[in-house]
């Protein structure tokens, strides 16, 4: 009994991280929105905690940074696109993936029953606004050509996506979001129109993936941890996403809880359901990127992708 004793003592703490739980930094791509519920319900469930870590979650002031602050070592880990990830090690930026979040496109073409637009061929001729410079617009002129589109206006519109859609500036804007300006647009009593972007000549991708700083690439102990708490997370939020709300509003204060409800909902469909980084898509990604000038050179995914 007690060698029994004794060697259940030293296998909890050789699995103990030293001088208790391990402190991870991750800096959201944004600011908290639905995307991010996973990761604040693993952190309320104690999921985070029982890997031996101790998460701290980060904002950062601008989209760019969480990728750039990663590959830095000013965070441990960032929440990023894998198209723009794709960029990044295209410029020679140190990128390392170690996990995703959302397995599918959210960035998606929208457009209005109401003012006329029913089907894709309905925008020929039309005035079309994108989000992001640079990506966006690049994906949006795949879209038309893979539909057959003529004589398009390209704007750019920015992230103030509802009122040119709402007053008719524009026809469609390239880069909304499916789960949330969708459902700002039906909120208002509109009838919004998806097209997606994967459907239109672009290769589907992983929309929010997990990237690491390099000295946390090279501790493979502390990343299986985490990868597990996060499939944790996306479990638990598929399977109590009422729960998973609950402690997601705790970093939104004064939200529309009812709006943050349908746009959890909407995003359920394409949390990750496993963990697996296929190189495969990723190289159909990044062929797809040097094909259509989103890199300058060719990028090969398979070093980007950590295996633990």
């Amino acid at each position: 009994m007690r060698r029994l004793l004794c060697a259940t003592v030293l296998l909890v703490l050789l699995g103990a991280p030293a001088g208790g739980a391990e402190k991870v930094r991750l800096m959201l791509d944004w600011t908290p929105n639905v995307d991010h519920a996973p990761l604040y319900w693993a952190q309320a469930r104690g999921a985070f905690a029982r890997e031996g870590l101790e998460v701290e979650i980060l904002t950062p002031s601008d989209t760019a940074d969480p990728l750039k602050l990663a590959a830095a070592g000013r965070t441990d880990l960032a929440l990023g696109y894998m198209p723009q990830a794709l960029v990044a090690a295209s410029g020679g930026i140190p990128v390392r993936v170690c996990a995703r979040l959302v397995a599918r496109p959210l960035s998606t073409v929208v457009a209005l029953e109401d003012k006329g637009i029913r089907s894709v061929k309905d925008l020929s001729g039309k005035r079309i606004g994108t989000t992001v410079p640079g990506m966006m617009d690049v994906l949006g002129k795949v879209f038309a050509r893979h539909h057959g589109l003529k004589d398009l206006e390209w704007v750019h519109v920015g992230f103030q996506i509802v009122p040119p859609l709402a007053s008719g500036k524009v026809a469609a804007v390239v880069g909304a979001f499916r789960n949330v300006e969708v459902v700002q647009l039906r909120r208002q009593g509109l009838k919004p129109r998806v097209f997606p972007l994967e459907e239109g000549g672009v290769p589907d991708y992983d929309e929010l993936v997990v990237l690491a700083s390099p000295a946390l690439s090279k501790r493979p102990r502390v990343l299986a941890a985490f990868r597990r708490a996060l499939a944790e997370g996306l479990e638990a939020t598929r399977r109590h996403p009422e729960q998973a709300m609950s402690a997601y509003l705790q970093s939104v204060p004064g939200a529309d809880q009812a709006e943050e409800r349908e746009m959890l909902d909407a995003t359920l469909p394409f949390f990750a359901k496993d963990q697996k980084l296929d190189p495969a898509r990723w190289r159909r990604f990044a062929d797809f990127a040097l094909r259509e000038k989103l890199v300058e050179k060719p990028v090969d995914p398979a070093p980007l992708l950590l295996r633990f």
